[in-house]
This record gives structure tokens, C-alpha cells and sequence, in this order.
């Protein structure tokens, strides 16, 4: 009596778990080590591939110089000693760009000619290296070899691949054995995990029934819930925020490899995820960091960060796709730290700011055409305004209009120039000198210039510079803005019986201080002073007048000059301002 199988699936539920999960397992486990056999077999042969070019790329090289001065017995050594030392090239020759062999590892075979279909396409082709062949355990290659850009000849090298066979044979019946276990982890977890869920579902059974029954002589015993739900719908938002989030973001360990490449770093670079995923930054990015290629995961602001503990920013980088466009890239690259506050990782977001460098650029060049075109009215408005000066004598109020009309020229033009020159340090029209400069006149041509507007004021002028102070290296013009602005703005925010004082000494460099007993800021105000435009909102600065641009300009200068405006005042109490300029050398 025979019986005919019938696959049954069982009812009981602990059942149906674990042969569910056993099944998923093994069906996972399957796939799992077919496309790791897959890469890894694409992966061994790729690497297989690019040596036996290399091998037959360094032959051509090797015989450039035997085959011009005819040495075909030394080649032929070359030949023998390179098949019997590789371990992983059987055969090796080298014959002339028709085929004809000139040099064989063994002796005897060179004059013979190759007459491979395969082969007879190689030689009749463009003079480059290539694959000629592949076999089950070996890949033949091809290179020319060229003598002043001239081809002589072909180099051959025939490469095994059996090692590479073997590791993937080793691969394959590793994974099976992954797979078994997984297979039985899998089932004992089940197993487990039927009795975790099983088990309040049997007490709530048996309370249901107690209600049923209308026993009320004890609760129902449910002392647990379901997260299940909770932490899926909490997964599937955060991968819909990050599938939405218009900006790139990139996951890399500290060694600079991509652990996770979301939908927009995609479509800003067009380099897709599976591409990117596992591959060391850059990868297949081309990327330009200010004048140079980065070529090493050491040269990005990813290793910066994790280097330095801290996020950094960047809006140099610059992206090639491979259509040819290139791309400005703003990127901010945080490290990723552990519980123990051990960098793990590195987190940068970034985005596409092409189109806001060139907004940038136009507003500059616009500013800048602007300003050249409003100073020839102003200085027509100015010398107008002289001019009816001296006209209408000692008419008192058309001679204080006339005053006003100049001064409000003097001062809008003064703006200009404050905005003309922020435009072209920018736009990197400006460039500063490297000269060895002495700081003493310059901090004297300072005080010369805000002396009439401290007399004014009734305010003290000091200096304090170290005698004998070694110069610097920058710019004087650029400097010289820098202590005038200083020493003006610290004359204008000053009281009457108030001082300015320029102290300058040797400490890590030419370090100045222009200190002012002014009416002083607020820790909220000092964080924004360098902002364009910004000014301290007070009566006080408002009766003083000002554009808000001063302080803009020296930050650029500064910054130019390798140097740092550090800023500390205290409301009522007057502001320092100081910075450090490189030592020059001798004067």
C-alpha cells in the first residue's frame, strides 16, 4: 500500500513559528550566501583580471629595452625567471606587433606565430592592453609594448586563477555551513520566542474564560504589551524622513567607509547607494577641496571632524559628476559618539549650493559695478557743495545746509568704500601683501588720523607699543584699515573724558589691543558684531551713527591675515579688541 506525501501545514501555532522561522532562515540564509558566492566570485575574478593585466602591463614595460637593442636570449631569461618565481603566471612571451613570437619562456617555441582567432583580433587592434581569454582556472592578457610611442611588439602573460577558485570553493561550503546553523539559532529562538508570545495569550485565554463562566474569583492575569507595533510605525517614519530630507546624508565609520547613503545624496551626487555602501570615501566621487583632488579619505572634512571631535563645515568642496558637471557642495560632518564618548562614526549632511555661490557671485559683481557707478555723483555732489561754500559767504544757514549736504556725502561715500572693499575681498579681487612690515607707525598714523575726532569728543588717545618689537608679515595698507577702524569706532562708542588705548607686545606672534572705556556690549551683541549691517541697537550708537560694516571689514582683513579679531566688553565698561599677526623676520 503506498502512500503519496502531502505537505501539511501545522496548526498549531508554536508550530507554524518555528517552522516559519526555520523556513525564513533557510530561505534568507540561501540567498544571503548566493550573492555573497556572487560578489565574492565577481570580486576574486575582478582582482584576478586586474593583476594579470598589471603582470602583463609591467612585461611590456620589462621589454621594451631588450627588444630595441635585439637581446631576444635575455628576454627570453626574463620570460623564464618571471613564469618561475610569479607562482601564478604558467606562461609568458613576447612577439612582435604581428604576432610572430620573439621570445618565449621556453627557447624553443620563439619564431612560431600565433594564429588564434582570438588572438589574431588582438593584434589586429588598437595597441592597448587588454584581456585576451578567459578559462576555468586561467586568464590570458595582452599588452603592447611601446618604445618612444612607437609599437614594437606584445607582451603575453597567461595568469591561473586556480587560487582564487579555491577561496571561492571555500566561501561556498563556508556559507552552507553558516546556513545549518543559522537554521538551528533560528528554530531554538522560535522556539523561545513562541513560549514569550504564547504564554500571555494562554493567560489571557484562561481569563476569558473565567468571564465566561462568570468566575470573578481572580483577574486576568496579563501583565505585558505588544511594542511590536510601536517600533515598526517608529522605524518606518524615521526611514521616511530620511528618504524625504532634501539634503545628502552620508554614515562612514573612522576609517571612511559608507555605512549608509540615503535617496538625496543619490540624486545630488547620481552615484547610487549599492555603489557607495561599503565603498572607503571617496569612492568613485570625485571631489576638489579648494586647489587639489582629494584622493584619500584623510584629506575630507569627514576625517577632520572625527579628528577633532567636532562638527566641521565646508562649502569649498566641489563634486564631478560623470556627465562632466561639476557641482559646489556644503557639507557639515559631525562625529558620532559611543556611550563612553568614543567617536564611532561620522554623520555628514550636505546639499548643492551651486546655484547660491552664483546668486553669490552676481550680488558681489553687482555690489560692486553699483559702487563704482555711485562714487563720480557723490564726488560731483561734494565739490558742489564746496564750491557753493565759498559762493555764498557768510549766509549762516545756507552755509550749515551746505555742511550737512558735504558731510552726508563724505559719509555715504564712506560706505561705499566699506562695501566696495567687503565685495572684493570676497570675490578675491583683493590680495594682500607679504611683506615685513613695522607695526609702531602705523598704530602712530591710527592715532594721527582719530585725533581730531577725539579732541571733538574729549577723548584720550595712548599707545603702548613695545620698543624694539619685531615686525610682521602682511599687509600695511590692509592693517592699517584695520587699527584705524579700531581706534575710530573706539573714539565714536566712547564718553566724553573716555581713552583709547593701542598696546602691542611679543607673544605668540605681534599681538595688539585696542581698548576703549566706552559704553561697552552685551554678550548677545558681541556674538553678532562681525554681522553685516548689524549695530548695537542703543540711543547711544544711534547718536553716533555708523554703517554696521566696520567691524565686517576688519574680520575679512584679519582672516586674510591668518588672524583672529578676538572680542571681549562688558555693557558700561568699555571693549577690547585684539589680534595676533605673524612675526615677519627682520625689518
Amino acid at each position: 500500500m503506498s502512500h503519496r506525501f502531502r505537505w501539511v501545514w501545522p496548526v498549531s501555532i508554536r508550530r507554524q513559528l518555528v517552522v516559519g522561522v526555520a523556513l525564513v532562515h533557510l530561505v534568507l540564509m540561501t540567498v544571503f550566501v548566493l550573492t555573497l558566492v556572487h560578489r565574492q566570485k565577481t570580486f576574486l575574478l575582478d582582482r584576478a583580471e586586474r593583476r594579470v593585466l598589471f603582470q602583463a602591463e609591467l612585461l611590456a614595460t620589462t621589454s621594451v629595452h631588450p627588444l630595441l637593442s635585439s637581446d631576444l636570449a635575455g628576454l627570453g631569461e626574463i620570460l623564464a625567471v618571471l613564469v618561475r618565481d610569479a607562482g601564478d603566471v604558467p606562461d609568458a612571451m613576447v612577439t612582435d606587433p604581428r604576432g610572430r613570437v620573439v621570445a618565449h619562456r621556453q627557447l624553443g617555441e620563439a619564431g612560431d606565430r600565433l594564429d588564434d582567432a582570438t588572438i589574431r583580433a588582438t593584434v589586429a587592434g588598437a595597441p592597448r592592453a587588454r584581456l585576451v581569454a578567459r578559462g576555468q582556472h586561467t586568464i590570458h592578457a595582452a599588452a603592447p609594448v611601446m618604445a618612444r610611442g612607437r609599437h614594437v611588439g606584445w607582451a603575453w602573460i597567461t595568469g591561473n586563477v586556480s587560487a582564487e577558485r579555491a577561496q571561492l570553493d571555500d566561501v561556498t561550503r563556508t556559507g552552507l555551513v553558516y546556513t545549518g546553523v543559522a537554521v538551528l539559532i533560528g528554530t531554538a529562538f522560535a522556539m523561545g520566542l513562541a513560549r514569550a508570545i504564547l504564554h500571555p495569550l494562554s493567560l489571557l485565554l484562561g481569563g476569558t474564560e473565567q468571564v465566561s463562566q462568570r468566575r470573578w474569583e481572580q483577574p486576568i492575569p496579563v501583565t505585558s504589551t505588544n511594542e511590536v507595533g510601536t517600533v515598526t510605525h517608529e522605524r518606518a517614519q524615521f526611514e521616511a524622513v530620511l528618504s524625504g530630507i532634501g539634503e545628502g546624508i552620508c554614515v562612514t565609520d573612522t576609517v571612511g567607509r559608507v555605512l549608509m547613503w540615503n535617496r538625496a545624496a543619490e540624486q545630488i551626487t547620481r552615484v547610487p547607494a549599492p555603489v557607495m555602501v561599503g565603498a572607503v570615501i571617496p569612492g568613485p566621487l570625485c571631489l576638489v577641496d579648494g586647489d587639489g583632488a582629494v584622493k584619500d579619505f584623510a584629506r575630507t572634512v569627514m576625517k577632520r571632524a572625527i579628528d577633532s571631535g567636532e562638527a566641521v563645515s565646508t562649502a569649498a568642496t566641489k563634486l564631478m559628476r560623470l556627465d562632466g558637471s561639476v557641482l559646489s557642495i556644503g557639507m557639515t560632518s559631525a562625529p558620532i559618539r559611543d556611550h563612553a564618548g568614543a567617536v564611532q562614526a561620522c554623520v555628514s549632511v550636505f546639499r548643492d549650493v551651486t546655484r547660491e555661490r552664483d546668486i553669490d557671485r552676481m550680488k558681489t559683481e553687482f555690489v560692486s559695478a553699483v559702487s563704482h557707478e555711485l562714487r563720480t555723483p557723490l564726488t560731483s555732489i561734494r565739490a558742489y557743495a564746496e564750491t557753493l561754500q565759498d559762493l555764498v559767504g557768510d549766509e549762516a544757514t545756507v552755509q550749515e545746509f551746505l555742511k550737512v549736504i558735504e558731510e552726508e556725502a563724505v559719509r555715504l561715500t564712506r560706505l561705499i568704500n566699506d562695501v566696495l572693499n567687503l565685495s572684493r575681498i570676497e570675490s578675491g579681487r583683493v590680495r594682500f601683501k607679504e611683506e615685513s612690515i613695522a607695526l609702531a607707525p602705523l598704530v602712530a598714523r591710527a592715532i594721527q588720523t582719530a585725533e581730531p575726532k577725539a579732541a571733538m569728543s574729549n577723548v584720550r588717545l595712548a599707545t603702548d607699543v613695545v620698543p624694539d618689537l619685531p615686525p610682521f608679515r602682511g599687509d600695511a595698507d590692509g592693517i592699517q584699515q584695520v587699527l584705524t577702524n579700531l581706534v575710530d569706532n573706539g573714539v565714536k562708542y566712547n564718553r566724553p573724558g573716555g581713552r583709547v588705548e593701542v598696546r602691542a607686545w611679543l607673544n605668540g606672534g605681534v599681538r595688539v589691543e585696542v581698548r576703549d572705556t566706552g559704553i561697552g556690549m552685551s554678550p548677545d551683541a558681541v556674538r553678532r558684531l562681525g554681522e553685516r549691517f548689524f549695530r548695537v541697537d542703543s540711543s547711544e550708537t544711534r547718536r553716533a551713527g555708523g554703517t554696521g560694516l566696520g567691524i565686517s571689514l576688519v574680520k575679512e582683513i584679519l582672516q586674510a591675515h591668518g588672524a583672529v579679531l578676538e572680542v571681549e566688553s562688558a555693557e558700561g565698561r568699555g571693549s577690547a579688541f585684539r589680534f595676533v599677526l605673524p612675526v615677519g623676520g627682520g625689518a
